[in-house]
């Protein structure tokens, strides 16, 4: 079966003590002390395009020059002069036509109508195409007007996932962070060429609370063309793990290194040719980790933007079941935990988190152990 979808369609924008990094990566594993927020990351997806650089020489001082200001595509500024003309020519405030909408029932802010005239942005929306409709009454224009100078809007697939955003990486992260020391090369071009379409992760423990396997399916969507692999990174917080090992079961294992001084694994995965633009790939790989030194309480994931989809699933062992857990959103690393409910064990001693909208920050589940767990020799 081909790891590979050559639909070119476009898609929606991506513990204990592991994590993850990237665009929706995998975190380490570990205590969580005192409530604390844990530092990890998960596996990052995408691979640095290559970047080119120049120089200019000059005899003497360069005159100021004003990089002409960035225009809006053709459709948007068609529409945006219309109904700039329009509003002109009725000599309405923005607020006066805010009013005029109110009481057809309709509400739009001056700010979003300065936008549209503007070109900042356009509508989309069923609720701001309706007051396209009421705007063409209100200003004097012909039926259609403004409605037919509107494309019509990209497949929700494609709105979901944001274009590439050389800055949110390093943004998320923050200057000097750990993701930084682990990776070659500068943040803004880590994984630059892929984004998370849709990530699961099974967490496995043993009868001491010890995690000893994490099993990862990502779906990745290529936006350019030419990439040919994912970097994952995962921190393993607080277990710090002896070793660990790395099986890949869908796409071929390049580099790998582990480095026990920060806790942490990089790994680089093939996918056996390039990339088109807009063609997925499905990875799928275990990682098996080595004599932990402490058992887990919470597993997180980062994502630096938005994915379709999301599913931590915990596996505990039946004579290790923890009191309490939880699920929760962080949005920035350092920030307070948001979005907190409580999450049962099922029968069969595990649990999943499905969040209901995967918006950039941390996505994470923690859990509370009995005062006494079983001790002895570690069994899985």
């Amino acid at each position: 079966m081909s790891p590979f979808n050559d639909e070119h369609a476009p898609t929606p924008a991506g513990a204990g003590q592991s994590r993850e990094e990237g665009p929706g990566g995998p975190s380490p594993r570990g205590a969580d002390p005192g409530g604390a927020d844990p530092s990890g990351g998960s596996p990052v997806v995408g691979t640095a395009g290559d970047g080119a650089t120049g120089e200019s020489v000059c005899s003497g001082p360069a005159p100021a020059v004003r990089p002409p200001a960035p225009q809006p595509p053709v459709e948007r500024r068609e529409f945006a002069e219309t109904l700039r003309a329009a509003v002109r020519r009725q000599g309405l405030t923005l607020e006066r036509i805010r009013d005029r909408l109110a009481a057809r029932g309709i509400r739009l802010s001056p700010v979003t109508l300065s936008h549209w005239q503007r070109g900042r942005s356009r509508p989309e929306r069923p609720s701001s195409l309706r007051a396209v409709h009421e705007l063409e009454h209100i200003l004097g224009l012909d039926a259609g007007a403004l409605v037919s100078l509107l494309t019509p809007p990209p497949r929700r697939g494609a709105a979901l996932l944001p274009e590439p955003d050389s800055r949110a990486i390093e943004e998320f992260y923050g200057p000097d962070s750990a993701l930084q020391r682990l990776i070659d090369g500068p943040l803004e071009q880590y994984n630059a060429d892929l984004r998370s379409v849709s990530l699961r992760e099974t967490i496995h423990l043993d009868r001491r609370g010890y995690q000893y396997r994490q099993a990862v399916t990502h779906v990745c969507r290529a936006v350019r063309d030419g990439v040919d692999r994912l970097v994952v990174v995962h921190n393993f917080d607080d277990l710090l793990p002896a070793a660990v090992d790395m099986q890949v079961d869908c796409g071929a294992l390049g580099s790998l290194r582990f480095d026990r001084s920060v806790h942490s694994l990089v790994a680089e995965i093939h996918f056996g040719r390039p990339l088109a633009k807009g063609e997925t790939v499905l990875v799928e790989y275990a990682l098996h980790l080595e004599d932990c030194a402490s058992p887990g309480t919470y597993h997180e994931r980062r994502m630096v933007t938005r994915m379709r989809d999301y599913l931590l699933h915990i596996r505990f062992h039946p004579e290790a079941v923890p009191e309490h857990c939880v699920a929760y959103y962080r949005e920035r690393l350092d920030g307070g935990r948001q979005k907190v409910r409580h999450i049962g064990v099922d029968p069969f001693h595990g649990l999943h988190f499905l969040p209901s909208a995967c918006d950039p920050g941390v996505h994470g589940v923690s859990w509370q152990w009995p005062s006494r767990r079983p001790e002895g020799e570690r069994e899985r």
